[in-house]
């Protein structure tokens, strides 16, 4: 007879100390039992403090067609930056989804999520005694999102990441009965080709778009084009 039972999946995770900014480090760890019906994941990435730190924790339950997963969050997003102005929004909320799929590589994603966002506005202010950031306004917004998603894979990985196949997420989500009022369509494309051994040839196609009252703001530099500022 099947017992539920819980083994560790992987663990990773790395730590710092500076004396500018203390602690920081990452954490990921996944959790499931025998069968693979009951999924869990706790991601925390640790910055001075757990008010300055993101965090995920997911649920899956698996074992019917239908697959339900839930989760809580706490992120950080920086929807305006300029050399003397900082725009801060922290996200915190909950997230339940259902995934359908239609055959191995075809599958829909529907998901719910309420949340708050508290808004912080940062400049960097210069005078003859001290200079540095200072916050200048503060603001919180309650957002409940739907999202629907159809993704289509048939990748085929090895221990290094995918060889041969293609991605496509084609995604959409907007809010209802929030303080804040947009639509916003997502495309990722990702396709991979094996040439030799050890040489795989990947490409990628995205997009993002956003309208409404309060559209969303979305900006290339710093971490997603290499070379370029916000």
């Amino acid at each position: 007879p099947y017992v539920f039972n819980l083994s560790l999946d992987y663990a990773i995770g790395a730590g710092s100390y500076s004396t500018n900014g203390g602690f920081a480090g990452t954490v990921a760890i996944a959790f499931s039992d025998a069968l693979g019906n009951h999924r869990f994941f706790i991601y925390t990435d640790l910055y001075r403090s757990l008010s300055n730190s993101e965090f995920y924790a997911s649920y899956w339950f698996l074992p019917k067609r239908i697959d339900w997963g839930f989760a809580l969050f706490q992120y950080f997003d920086y929807p305006e930056i300029y050399y003397d102005y900082v725009y801060l929004q922290q996200k915190r909320g909950i997230n339940i989804l259902a995934s359908y799929p239609f055959n191995k590589f075809l599958r829909l994603e529907i998901g719910l999520m309420p949340a708050l966002w508290q808004n912080e506005i940062w400049r960097y202010v210069r005078t003859q005694q001290e200079e540095g950031w200072t916050p200048i306004a503060e603001f919180s917004e309650k957002i409940f999102m739907l999202n629907q998603a159809l993704i289509f894979d048939n990748t085929y990985w090895l221990w290094s990441g995918p060889i041969r196949g293609t991605r496509v997420r084609v995604e959409t989500y907007q809010t209802i009965f929030s303080d804040r009022t947009f639509y916003t369509g997502y495309f990722d494309y990702r396709n991979y080709q094996k040439l030799v051994a050890r040489y795989t040839l990947a490409a990628r196609l995205a997009g993002i778009a956003s309208f409404g009252p309060a559209a969303e703001r979305f900006y290339l530099g710093g971490e997603y084009v290499r070379g370029y500022e916000f």
